[in-house]
């Protein structure tokens, strides 16, 4: 007999690896975190045993720390 296997939603995946649900689905994209699965047409889940795994090997996701979007001018750079 198959057990079931524990789910999490994308909102509730987000708040595990305390980012935004834009910024997961980037982390998935660039594969620094498990993947989610489909589970219908428009319906992704990320299974519990998966996350639960990457946290416990020490993982945590890489962020990019450049924003998008044009940089900031600095003091010196205002007066040109």
């Amino acid at each position: 007999m198959n057990s079931p296997v524990e789910t999490a939603s994308t909102t509730e995946t987000a708040k595990i690896y305390k980012v935004s649900v834009r910024q997961l689905f980037n982390l998935a994209k660039a594969k620094q975190i498990p993947p989610p699965v489909r589970v219908g047409k428009r319906r992704l889940v990320w299974l519990v045993s998966d996350i639960q795994d990457f946290l416990r090997a020490g993982g945590t996701p890489a962020f990019n720390a450049r924003r998008s979007g044009r940089p900031r001018k600095t003091q010196d750079q205002e007066g040109v």
